[in-house]
C-alpha cells in the first residue's frame, strides 16, 4: 500500500471500508497481481480463524 497512497489516502480507505483498484490487466507485471491475491488470501484466512476458532486450518 505504501507505494500507492499516503497517510490521508490510507485514512480514507480505513474510514470508508473500501479500496479501489485498477484493472489487473494494466499492472506493470503479473507479480503485482499475484502479490495482491496472496495478501487477500492471507487476510481471509486470518479472519476465518478468528471467527471460527482453532478448528480452521490454513
Amino acid at each position: 500500500m505504501y507505494h500507492y497512497t499516503d497517510a490521508f489516502g490510507l485514512e480514507g480507505i480505513l474510514r470508508s471500508g473500501k479500496i479501489r483498484a485498477t484493472d489487473y490487466r494494466f499492472l506493470n507485471d503479473r507479480s503485482e497481481f499475484r502479490h495482491g491475491i496472496e495478501n487477500a488470501k492471507g487476510l481471509c484466512e486470518k479472519l476465518a480463524k478468528r471467527r471460527m476458532g482453532p478448528q480452521v486450518t490454513g
